[in-house]
């Protein structure tokens, strides 16, 4: 699943000869909004990858429920890192909605050997406790919940905005990503699975907030 990134670069320069009580103005409050985003941002990365760990460290003999364990209302302290997050998106929207693309895109990653390694070992011996097999099964399960959190993020976030806030170019390019993954389903595979059906959930969700925004 692939999403596309930016990264962010607000600099604010100020020359040394400037004394405009308005540049320093600017200057204080666009440094004060990129530290509060650095500040919840890293909360919502230390949240999300420790729902990332536990999910990736069960055993992969019995599937799991991503709804259960990333849904709303079953972590509280985990809702309000998204809620804050997403209150951040009002004055700071393409900063916001890129920092949670980039989170989604580093989830894509090689699986550290070391977690195979110990999910094989807690494991029952029957035949999908083959590495090769613990390893498909987790790759899914990274994909599939790491997209979970990011819907879950990005629902809130539109959610905050307000029609015409959100620039035209960012708006098409979520809403044709979320458009192509839905195409590309598989609905035999979505049939098969509770946590594919979760996600595709989420997918309809967040077009429904999309389109909610860019069509008033």
């Amino acid at each position: 699943m692939n999403f596309n990134n930016e990264h962010m670069n607000n600099q604010n320069i100020v020359t040394k000869n400037s004394t405009s009580s308005l540049a320093e103005h600017n200057s204080t409050s666009i440094s004060s909004a990129d530290y509060s985003l650095n500040v919840i941002f890293s909360q919502f990365e230390n949240a999300a990858d420790t729902k990332m760990s536990l999910i990736l460290n069960l055993g992969v003999d019995s599937d799991i429920d991503l709804r259960k364990l990333l849904g709303r209302g079953v972590d509280e302290s985990f809702d309000k890192v998204i809620y804050s997050l997403s209150s951040l998106a009002a004055t700071q929207q393409s900063a916001v909605i890129d920092a949670v693309m980039r989170w989604r895109k580093a989830k894509v990653e090689p699986l550290d050997p070391s977690v195979i390694k110990r999910v094989r070992t807690f494991s029952d011996s029957a035949p999908l406790s083959r590495t090769r097999q613990i390893h498909s099964v987790l790759k899914e399960r990274q994909s599939l919940a790491s997209v979970f959190i990011l819907c879950r993020a990005l629902i809130e976030i539109i959610k905050k905005l307000v029609p015409g806030s959100l620039p035209d170019d960012l708006g098409e390019n979520l809403e044709e990503i979320v458009f192509n993954q839905l195409k590309k389903a598989d609905p035999e595979a979505i049939k098969r699975s509770k946590n594919r059906t979760a996600s595709m959930d989420l997918f309809a969700e967040l077009i429904g907030e999309l389109f909610i925004l860019l069509m008033l």
